[in-house]
């Protein structure tokens, strides 16, 4: 597969309602599989990607092909060893092409700037997609489970050193 050529940037307020529409599309398939309150969780609303945005303390980047907004991903450091991916999504179009592995780079690269050991990330079995990138790219699983709205979601973590 020939890899895209993109640029990563930080978010602005300005893509805001782009990135909405992007997670809207790439969760639409898997709303069957979730409750109403997860699904909401999941799909956040455009004030909360606003807050993100705003809140320094949360990277949120977006990926982009031929000058056009296709994926994101929001990462902050859940504690001194753990860079936490809360959400990440390509747009439908584009997935399989290897977008989120560049993301998954991407922010591997900031742990590493950061000294943080690993990257984490909680899912959902119904996202096999996402869970096959991230095996690849060396997630595991860890056993740990909890309800998210009534659904069960799982961790998973890469080792980064």
């Amino acid at each position: 597969m020939k890899k895209l050529d993109v640029i990563i940037r930080l978010a602005k307020i300005s893509d805001t309602e782009i990135l909405y529409h992007i997670l809207s599309e790439s969760f639409k398939p898997f709303k069957k599989y979730y409750t109403k309150e997860a699904f909401n969780a999941t799909v956040i609303s455009t004030d909360e990607i606003t807050k993100r945005i705003n809140n320094p303390e949360i990277y949120v980047l977006v990926i982009l092909v031929n000058n056009r907004i296709v994926g994101s991903v929001s990462v902050y450091q859940k504690n001194n060893n753990c860079l936490y991916i809360s959400t990440m999504s390509v747009y439908p179009h584009y997935q399989k092409k290897g977008i989120g592995y560049q993301l998954l780079e991407y922010v591997s690269n900031i742990a590493k700037e950061k000294n943080i050991q690993k990257l984490c990330l909680e899912t959902y079995k119904p996202l096999k997609r996402a869970i096959n990138l991230y095996k690849k790219y060396g997630f595991r699983e860890t056993g740990k489970k909890r309800n998210y709205y009534g659904i069960e979601i799982f961790e998973m973590i890469k080792n980064l050193i």
